[in-house]
């Protein structure tokens, strides 16, 4: 949409104008026709620009704020930077309002910027003569200069003339912004806190430095930073080990967890909590199995196990998270015994743990998700994602493919006891990997595996792992329109293409952490593999 105004009013020439162009910036002045003769800067003198307006465009009625745009500490409010989206400032009374200690704005109608602002007039001119400013200002302006402004000194013939957003502007007239309502801050993302009921706290609108961490088959984390003088940074809202923090993009819930630190920290004029919240995966390292007596199950499908177990805890007194069933696919089926055994050490054991009597057999992948589902995947989770490709040079900023010998087992012996006191001893080996690499040796400690089929799935799985070079590639992706946020998930398998290293591959995404500025702008780090 266009508000512009027309600058219909004149511009006196007094000499001959010559070709160059004419900027101003917003720390210059446009004075009036008196004031201009000795406050305009020499047209043929090339003029430095201190410092500008950054203008950031986004949806109607919307504003934000730069990074500590909303940080106050006392008195001092720091930022400097605004974002200003259309149509967000409506005229209805005259309340004199200052931006940037510079400019004063007014009229009796709407003010909105959008796309930089800018006239450009093409005209040649003799001595003496007047040229009306006709064209209307490009991408919605409202401001118009009432006085006409004059050249006193001689300058060169011009041929063309622009005035940008980025230039400030002091106005003889006085121009002046009312607004009769607040100006809302909207944002892509939402970080929610609410009560272990689910009932909603707060939204945390002011908070900054967010960002949050999806892992494959293991626990995750988020943190942000709030200002100690915001409302919302208080004990009842942040109520650590208690309340949830739950992460929206465009209402798609994206992660959930529990709220479980705080650092109150003190830096100069700056006051802040920077506060960490881990994921339901994370509150099972919290829970133990077989502690009063040992838990055995005989020739169960391993998802199942995993699932029971986690149920098992949860009826105890006090012990419900919250965690559902939701689905599991058949895997491998187990024999287990735990003797005060850590869940979540358990449920990554039996994801990670192939059968050594089936060599294209694995373990399988799991999740709880953000709204506390628990649910398995066999073979795997995630689906390749054709269309979803990373590249450098491309939509890759920065790219790291570490290639690692030193971690390579082609021998393990895997040390187990039983609960009753019995040792285990179990060793295996892959010949192809020694032949190649030569004989590589590791003794593992597996105390709490008591069953011997058990413990030899483990060693064999673990050479299975570890017998040849470990690549491992990450990198920092940029969020365009081929690749959004939602267009792949922790699990897909996506192509990575560098072409430096001639790497051409589709890999699984093991993780994926997401950082948010204070403008939406985010930095997405990948690790992915085979």
């Amino acid at each position: 949409m266009d508000h512009a105004k027309d600058l219909d009013d004149s511009i006196l020439f007094d000499e001959t104008i010559s070709d160059c162009l004419i900027f101003l910036d917003l720390n210059d002045q446009i004075s009036t026709a008196e004031e201009l003769v000795t406050n305009m800067p020499q047209l043929e003198d090339s003029i430095e620009w201190v410092e500008s307006l950054y203008i950031k465009f986004c949806e109607a009625n919307t504003a934000k704020s730069s990074k500590y745009g909303t940080f106050v500490y006392g008195q001092r409010v720091y930022g400097k930077n605004v974002t200003v989206c259309e149509e967000l400032l409506t005229i209805e009374e005259s309340i004199l309002t200052k931006l940037n200690d510079a400019i004063l704005f007014g009229r009796k109608d709407a003010v909105s910027f959008s796309e930089s602002l800018e006239i450009q007039v093409d005209f040649k001119l003799s001595l003496n003569e007047s040229v009306a400013l006709a064209d209307s200002v490009a991408n919605s302006s409202s401001l118009s200069i009432s006085d006409s402004a004059s050249i006193a000194e001689a300058v060169s013939p011009v041929k063309q003339s622009i005035l940008g957003l980025s230039d400030s502007v002091d106005f003889s007239l006085i121009l002046e912004i009312d607004t009769t309502k607040g100006t809302p801050i909207k944002s892509e993302w939402r970080f929610i806190v609410k009560d272990p009921s689910g009932n909603q706290l707060a939204s945390l609108t002011n908070a900054q430095d967010r960002w949050f961490v999806q892992r494959l088959n293991d626990h995750s984390e988020a943190g942000f930073v709030l200002d100690a003088d915001d409302a919302k940074c208080n004990t009842t809202i942040l109520d650590l080990g208690k309340n949830e923090l739950y992460i929206y993009f465009n209402e798609v819930l994206m992660w959930g967890g529990q709220l479980v630190a705080a650092n109150k920290i003190v830096s100069g004029d700056n006051v802040y909590w920077k506060v960490l919240a881990k994921d339901w995966v994370a509150l099972l390292s919290k829970r133990k199995s077989g502690v009063e007596a040992v838990r055995e199950f005989t020739t169960i499908d391993a998802g199942t196990i995993a699932w029971t177990v986690i149920d098992e805890t949860q009826n105890l007194t006090y012990g419900d998270f919250g965690i559902t069933l939701g689905t599991i696919e058949a895997s491998i089926t187990r024999s287990p015994i735990y003797d005060k055994k850590n869940i979540l050490s358990l449920v990554k054991e039996l994801s990670n743990q192939g059968d050594e009597g089936g060599s294209d057999t694995w373990g399988f992948d799991f999740e709880i998700t953000p709204s506390k589902v628990f649910n398995v995947y066999y073979p795997y989770r995630g689906t390749i994602r054709e269309d979803v490709v990373f590249r450098y040079p491309g939509n890759i900023e920065k790219f790291n493919a570490s290639v690692d010998s030193w971690g390579i087992i082609n021998h393990e012996w895997g040390m187990g006891k039983h609960w009753t006191g019995v040792d285990a001893l179990v060793s295996r080996s892959d010949a192809t990997s020694q032949a190649e690499y030569k004989r590589r040796e590791a003794i593992k400690n597996y105390s709490d595996v008591s069953v011997l089929n058990f413990l030899q799935d483990l060693v064999w799985q673990d050479i299975q792992w570890n017998k040849d070079l470990q690549t491992t590639i990450s990198f920092e992706a940029r969020v365009d329109q081929k690749v959004e946020i939602n267009d792949y998930n922790v699990g897909d398998g996506v192509t990575i293409i560098c072409d430096a290293f001639d790497i051409s591959e589709w890999l699984w995404v093991y993780e994926r952490k997401i950082e948010i500025d204070d403008n939406d702008v985010l930095k997405v780090s990948l690790t992915v593999g085979n």
